[in-house]
């Protein structure tokens, strides 16, 4: 005796296949966004800072404080202020994190390894400063660029270069002398 095939099993079958798939697509979507909505529950600080040349900073990059993760940047855009040209970078931090700051906090552009990842890096100023106003802005700090340590490197071959040369010279006059 033979058991009929159902006609409804390329459905079911098309039913279970959707479900499946539509797990690992919901899966995969949180795995990504976990790392931006991480904070989404916990009270969060609106801030900015402004600075001369963000090197490449863009939004979403994490914002440390003292090399913690504390924040990211929700916004780059540029702005006037006191007459002069500036990159503001608006910032989300963490309730806590943002408690420890004071009024003499400075913000300065880092670099994260090999690849160039682009962060910013919060330093509290000193607690007698009092504490951080987030409505007015800090005044971002240049910091050392590649360029410029590149620069520095050159000087330094440069140098080398000079000091093996009188060393040579030096040492032909006192084999004919």
């Amino acid at each position: 005796m033979t058991m009929k095939r159902s006609t409804n099993l390329p459905l079911s079958e098309f039913r279970v296949g959707l479900i499946v798939g539509g797990s690992f697509l919901v899966g995969a979507m949180v795995i990504i966004a976990y790392g931006k909505i991480s904070g989404i529950f916990s009270r969060q600080v609106d801030m900015t800072a402004l600075f001369r040349n963000v090197q490449g900073l863009t939004q979403g990059a994490p914002v440390r404080l003292m090399g913690i993760d504390s924040g990211y940047v929700s916004g780059v855009e540029f702005v006037r202020f006191q007459g002069k040209r500036y990159v503001k970078v608006s910032m989300r931090l963490s309730r806590e994190r943002f408690r420890e700051l004071s009024a003499g906090t400075s913000a300065e552009i880092h670099t994260q390894g090999l690849m160039g990842v682009k962060y910013v890096e919060l330093s509290p100023g000193r607690s007698s400063d009092g504490p951080l106003n987030a409505s007015l802005p800090i005044m971002g700090k240049e910091s050392n660029s590649l360029g410029a340590v590149m620069k520095s490197g050159k000087d330094v071959v440069r140098n080398m270069k000079d000091l093996s040369r009188s060393l040579t010279e030096l040492a032909n006059s006192a084999k004919s002398g």
